[in-house]
This record gives structure tokens, sequence and C-alpha cells, in this order.
């Protein structure tokens, strides 16, 4: 038999959290929490009624709060449990719930509520528990019984998101979690070609009562608005949801820029988004299609990208970001001004009529966001603790996540389940929904009801606070499932070089993923992947290796008529790092023999390497080739169309080249804060410049005063404690000086005023005089006045 057991998340939107029985197996289904909840309402799902079950496993369909907020409590009281989720939502829960333990201790400390449900530590140790499902793969996660699978399908909601399909003797099921049918710009939607047919379908129903206007029309009215205010002055803010809302509107933002339609105003991110911005480039693979694309072929950042006027903004800065009557865009969560920085903004932007507060999320009845939605301008609003007056215009547009009445009446028709259980929604929207489907059994339970289903004659019997017979009789195995796939051993170096050579392939770059999936075939899961990684730790022989946007990608080398890759001999084992060589055209930077300090130089691959040497033009030397020892660092610049020139055009190109990023100030100690004490690559140092010549510049300045405050170890570079260095006073200021940007300064000399740009040099600030000239000055030839 099997039946479902909710105990949140049914008639309402939150604390999603329900079990599955499968003969005498219990699966739960999500630990959210109620993030909205209402004076005297609990934060939990019924966790006293959860307790009253043995469980087999855990799945979590998706990272939103709503979803997972409770798990580390859960988790708590089921220590032996395993806990299942795809590779994405576990990087995004480690955002989600560490910020929402630290948020609730600050809560407890400021407000003396309650005592938080959780604390960071046991976050920290519910996420080392998870195990990663890929999707599509097929999961036994029930150790007593194996004939139970489960099926992680794409379910389009945001970045790893999931539907459930469990097959099992007694029936099957599907579990949507949340859905969405339609393609976003961050992710596809969910593929109705391949859905299931199931006996019991578990399906939310949010928007179960309206359909979504056109998404085209509805970005274009987003941005129409946007450019009336800022055409007008005026300043806005878009309270976000930090997972998918906001990296939808980030690039939704972009490409109207890109297209002339938006000014190029200052887009600035700020609250929790700007670490989802970062996971959802690292977990590019389970990105839309054309993202990927762009991270391959751009090697630029999706989201955060100073260079195109997308800003981060940091604690230091958002005093000013707030006071500034500069027109701007804004994206903070939180979506429905429940928390995070939004508020913050929204307190004062509100006053004021040229500006404008956009939103494009559900909103809880209770929520700050709703009620600023039913304000009128001119009304009186609280936001932040305070009484403020509403001064400027509120809009509302529909960017959801989630499929709308049609998308889910698609959906279950496609799907033709025996049984259909809708959650996830209020009753309204539950009930419009249920009325599409006059000849099926449909259940909208509350948290306590049971909905059961019987393999043969399916009925439908909700009964309110019935509780599952934990000690009823197995019923017999329809027929035994087929024995899993047996797993192939480890593959060799040799072995992935096979594959991304095969059939004459023509060479193009592998990431560590693609290279795994095709090696195990559908055997292939996460917990795999840093099996394949170690392999290709040492993939120099066989393939080229180079950072594409947040991957690491696998270039086959060339292979010759023996069938063997054309490799040359791996240079010799040196105590610092030695750098790969890369393809023809590249921009190096090259050492002499001489201590690096004033020898680094600028160089060219003009050919393959032959041996232990590399052909390679330098800026300042006459040799055509160098040991490729002497390669210390690259950069992803190319200019491929300087190697048909001479020698000496190909010099004078580098020595201009050199001339231009000579001139950037690169701040080794801000750079050297920004990491907190983590080591790095030299490459990935330099990549976190905005631009191509600021990153060649970032080299060069690091490998001349890098190890002042940094030591390297081999490959890495691990940042020195602050309490180890010289000059500590000297470092203070100038950390102090380098965030105050805007700040109106005065030569102690000369008596010239100007403001800081937040750049800088080795204990050197840049200042924008009233002339209008840039000019880095030593620290202490500078006075901030105001």
């Amino acid at each position: 038999m099997i039946s479902f057991h909710p105990f949140g998340g049914a008639q309402e939107v939150g604390a999603s959290c329900g079990i599955l029985k499968l003969g005498m197996r219990h699966i739960l289904v999500d630990a959210g929490m109620r993030p909205a909840a209402r004076p005297g309402q609990s934060r939990t799902p019924d966790l006293e009624a959860l307790k009253t079950f043995s469980l087999d496993a855990i799945l979590i369909t998706h990272a939103h709060i709503d979803h997972t907020g409770c798990l580390p409590l859960v988790a708590s009281l089921f220590p032996t449990v395993p806990i299942y989720a795809t590779e994405s939502t576990i990087a995004l829960m480690r955002i989600l719930l560490l910020d929402s333990a630290r948020i609730m201790e600050q809560e407890h400390l400021a407000h003396e509520l309650e005592t938080p449900l959780y604390d960071q530590a046991m976050v920290t140790e519910t996420l080392a528990r998870i195990i990663p499902v890929a999707f599509h793969q097929e999961l036994r996660p029930v150790a007593a019984n194996q004939e139970i699978a489960v099926t992680y399908l794409p379910a389009g909601h945001i970045l790893g998101a999931g539907m459930l399909h469990i097959t099992s003797p007694w029936g099957s099921v599907l579990h949507t979690g949340d859905i969405s049918v339609g393609h976003h710009r961050t992710i596809t939607g969910v593929d109705l070609n391949t859905l299931p047919q199931v006996d019991m379908m578990i399906c939310e129903g949010t928007y179960g009562n309206r359909s979504h206007t056109s998404r085209k029309d509805q970005e274009q009215n987003v941005v129409a608005t946007i450019q009336q205010v800022i055409s007008q002055g005026g300043r806005v803010l878009i309270p976000a949801f930090a997972v998918g809302r906001a990296q939808e509107l980030i690039l939704i933002l972009k490409a109207f820029r890109t297209s002339g339609v938006v000014s190029p105003v200052t887009i600035y991110v700020d609250g929790m988004c700007k670490a989802v911005c970062e996971a959802y480039q690292q977990q590019s693979h389970d990105l839309h299609p054309a993202l990927q694309k762009f991270l391959t072929n751009s090697q630029r950042p999706l989201f955060v990208d100073p260079t195109f006027g997308v800003l981060a903004v940091h604690q230091g800065m958002r005093p000013r970001v707030i006071a500034s009557d500069e027109p701007a865009i804004i994206i903070s969560t939180s979506g429905m001004l429940t928390g995070g920085p939004a508020p913050l903004y929204a307190t004062k932007l509100a006053q004021d009529k040229r500006n404008a507060i956009i939103f494009t999320g559900y909103q809880d009845e209770e929520s700050p966001g709703a009620a600023m939605l039913k304000a009128t301008q001119g009304g009186t609003i609280t936001l932040n603790g305070q009484r403020v007056t509403l001064g400027c215009p509120v809009y509302r547009y529909g960017l959801s996540g989630h499929a709308d009445l049609g998308q889910l009446e698609q959906v279950i028709r496609l799907v033709q389940p025996q049984q259909l259980v809708l959650v996830h929604g209020d009753r309204d929207a539950l009930s419009h929904l249920a009325a599409r489907f006059k000849k099926l059994a449909v259940a909208i339970p509350a948290a306590g009801d049971v909905v059961t289903l019987t393999r043969r004659a399916p009925t439908l019997s909700v009964q309110a606070g019935q509780r599952l017979d934990l000690h009823e009789s197995t019923p017999a195995v329809v027929e035994p499932m087929a024995e899993p796939t047996p797993l192939k051993p480890a593959p060799t170096l040799a072995d992935l070089y096979a594959i991304a050579t095969a059939n004459g392939i023509p060479a193009r770059p592998w990431t560590a993923i693609e290279l795994g999936a095709a090696w195990y075939g559908t055997a292939y899961q996460p917990t795999l992947r840093p099996l394949v990684e170690g392999v290709l730790s040492v993939a120099r022989s066989h393939f080229r290796t180079k950072r594409l946007g947040s991957q690491t990608v696998f270039t086959p080398r060339p292979v010759l008529e023996s069938g063997e890759p054309n490799v040359a001999a791996p240079p010799k084992p040196q105590p610092d790092d030695r750098w790969d060589v890369v393809p023809i055209g590249q921009i190096v930077l090259v050492l002499g023999s001489a201590a690096p300090p004033d020898r680094v130089q600028l160089g060219l691959i003009t050919g393959e390497p032959t041996g232990s040497t590399v052909p390679l033009v330098v800026e300042a030397w006459k040799s055509a080739s160098q040991v490729r020892d002497t390669i210390q660092g690259v950069t992803p610049m190319n200019r491929l169309e300087w190697v048909v020139l001479e020698h000496a055009e190909i010099q004078a190109q580098l020595k201009a080249l050199r001339a231009t990023v000579d001139a950037i100030p690169i701040d080794v100690l801000k750079l050297w804060q920004a990491q907190n004490g983590q080591p790095a690559r030299l490459e990935t140092l330099m990549a976190t410049a905005p631009t191509l010549e600021e990153q060649v510049a970032t080299g060069i300045t690091l490998m001349r005063r890098g190890l002042l405050v940094w030591k390297r170890d081999g490959s890495r570079w691990i940042p020195k404690p602050f309490d180890s260095l010289n000059d500590q006073a000297l470092i203070t200021r100038h950390l102090e000086l380098i965030t105050q940007v805007g700040a109106v300064v005065t030569h102690t000399k000369d008596g010239r005023t100007g403001t800081l740009t937040g750049r800088g040099g080795w204990l050197q600030v840049e200042v924008r005089w009233d002339s209008g000239a840039l000019e880095l000055v030593k620290d202490g030839l500078v006075r901030i006045i105001i």
C-alpha cells in the first residue's frame, strides 16, 4: 500500500514536509520552514507527529527554505537516516541554511526570542551527511528494500530542483516538488516528453487558480518601468528571492542593457543574492545550455560583472549606496521584505516619488511586501521597524518560477495518475485546480491527514488526524526489480583520453563531469566526480587544462599515427608552481633566471612545445624559445593574430601591452584581504580581476610584490597571517582607506581635494582630484575630511 502523510505545506505555502509510506518503509520528502510565519504560528512542520515514525530515507526536492529550512533539526531527530539531494541543491542549501542559522542567532540575541531551531554547527553536520544524486540516475535510497527506486527528474523551478519519480512493488509515485514548465534564462523547464505515468501524483498548486501572462511581455514591462524611473532621475529597488529570481533579473537587465533599452546605470546586487550567483556559476553544468555556451566562449562572469556595471554590495559600502541619489537599480534580498538588506533600501527609497519598488514574486499575505502592495501613495507602512510614508509607486510583475493553472493541468494530464494529491498552495488555489479533474480522485489534505492508495483499486481516504499503521503487513511483490548496473572500475587517464578522441571527435574542451558520465554511462553519479577529477589531476601528458568560466576543462592533445597522444616530456618537478602550456596565441607570464622582482616579462606562445622548450616570443628577450619551467602563469588573453607577425613586431605589441598594464593600479593588500586566509593558485587570483588587462596586471604585480603577504607552497599561494606581516599599522590604515569609496580627502602637502575611488596599489590609494585627474597617492599623503 502507498500512502502520503503531510506534516506541513498542505493547504499552505511553507513548511513543506511529508512522509511517503511504501509498504512498511517510510521516506520523508523535504523538511521546510515557514519563513513568514504569522504570530502564534509555528515555523516548523508538525515535528511531534513526525517523531512517531521510523524513517528509512530523506529526499530533498530543492533548496528553497520552505522545503529545507527545518532539515538540520529533522536530521538531528534521525541521526542515522541517509539524506539525498542533487549536487546543485546541496551547494545552494549550504548558503541558505547557514544564513538561516545566523539570522536565528541574531534574532535571539537582539530580541530574546525563542531559542534558535539549530545553529551553524548543526547545519555543517547535516550538510556533511547529504549524499549527492544526479538527474536521471536511478537511486535505491532504502537499504532494507532495494526494490524501491527513485529517479530525480529536472523540475525547472530553480537550479538543482528535481521531481521524484518513485517505483516500488506497491505502485509508482511522482512527487513534483515545485515545478516550472516554461524555459527561463537560467534553467530549462520540465521536459514534458519525459514525464512518467504513475499511480499517485503529489503535485504543487501554488498558482492553481491563475494564469501567468506572457513571460516575454512581463520582462518588457519590468524593463519599461525601470527605464521610465531611471529617465526621471529615480532609483529602482527590486526585492528578490536570492535563489532563482535574483539571477533571472540580473540576466534580464544585462540583456536589455546590451540591446540599449536600459540606460547604463549601476546595477547593485546585495544580500544573499551574491553568494547564490557564485553558486549558480560554479554549478554551470545544470544551467541553461545557452549560459553554458556563454561561459565557455566568453570567459566572463554570468552575473556580478564590474566591467558591465553590475556590482556586488559589500557591507562597508551599503550605507553609501542607500544614501546616494544617483539613478541605479538595486536587486536585494529578501523578496517579501521580511529580512536581508532590502528593507533598509526600501525605507529610504519609498519616501521619494521619483523612485519605484518592483515585486516580481510570491508575497505571503502577512509579509511587509504584501502590505506595501496594498498601500497607496501617501499612506504609511512599517518597514524595518519604522513607520514610513509611501511616496513612490509600487509595481508587481509576474516572473514566477512556478507553473500556472494551464501548465499544471497539462503536466497532470500527461502523467495520468490514478490518484492526485494537491499540496503547496492555499485552499482556493488547490480547489480551483482540483475542479479541472472531474473524473479523477483528487485529495487536498491538510497537515495531519492521510491520503491512501491501494494498488489494485485506487480509493481516496483522507481522515483528519489519522496515523499510519506502522505494523501493516507487507504486500506481495508483484515482480522483482532488475539488479542495478555493476559499477565499472575507475578509469585511467588513457581511458579518458580515448573517450575524448574516439571516432575522430575534433579536439574540444571536456569537463570532468562529461568524461565521468561517458565512462560510467548510466551508473555515473556526482559521488564519482572527485574520483574522475583525481585521475585528471595528472592530465598534462594527455590533455591541456584551462579554466573556462567556473569550470576546469580538458582538451585532448593531438593523436599521432600510432594512436598515442602527442605528448612532450613533462617538466622536472620544481618546488614552486609549473604551469602547463596553453594554446598558441596565449599571453603568458615569464620569469628569468634571476629573482622574480623586475624580471617578470610578457610572452606570446607561437607554437607547440618541443621537449622541454616552448616557442615563445618575450617582450625584452632575444631567444625565440624558452624552457617550459620559465612559464609561471597564464592569462585568458588570446592574441592569435600576433602569431603571424615578425619577431620584432610581436615584441613591439608585447611592450605596448606591458605599458598599458603597468599603468593599471593593482591592490595586492586588498586581494590578500579578500582571500580571507584561503590558498589559491596564481591563475585563480588573476581571474578575480574584471578585465583581461587587469588580470595580466594582477599577475605581474603579484609576482613582484605578492610574496610580501603570501607564501608559496608548490602551486598554492597561501595568505600570510596578519600577525606575521611587517608594517601592520600601515597595512591596517591602507585597508581602512580603500573601503572609503567616495570619501572626500585632501592632500596633506599641497591641499588639493578629491575623492577616493576604492582602488589602489601597494600602500597607495587612487584619488580622483577635483580637477578630474586620477592619481595614485601614498596612504600617508591623504587625509579624509568628510
